[in-house]
């Protein structure tokens, strides 16, 4: 399933949402060139607000991290039950490592934006 994650820090908190591909917010879609606005997005999957942190000394410099882990929570759940598979996940990656090398990834875009202050 394709998604869009969006993530807001400012310095009141951190928010973040997904979105199903299809349906994300009107000012996140492709080509589009106005500025989001979070408040329109309706409620986040997550919140932290900065209640006793000041966000800003201590979230900077983010990165983006794409997790490959072959063998992570949900894939050890359906390994055996749904694809019925034999054996542990891991033992089948760790013999059979020349299945993965054409492995790949394709991300649609990445964008940052930035408030006009």
């Amino acid at each position: 399933m394709y998604q869009v994650y969006a993530m807001e820090l400012r310095d009141a908190g951190i928010r973040m949402w997904i979105f199903n591909r299809d349906s994300p917010p009107g000012d996140l879609r492709a080509n589009n060139d106005t500025t989001p606005d979070p408040s329109t997005w309706g409620l986040p999957i997550a919140d932290f607000p900065s209640t006793d942190c000041d966000i800003g000394s201590h979230f900077k410099n983010q990165s983006i991290i794409a997790n490959i882990d072959f063998c992570g929570s949900w894939a050890n759940s359906v390994y055996t039950s749904q694809f019925k598979c034999p054996g542990k996940c891991e033992d089948f990656v760790a013999k059979n490592a020349t299945a993965f090398e054409k492995a790949y990834w394709e991300f649609a875009s990445f964008r940052i934006y930035s408030m006009n202050e």
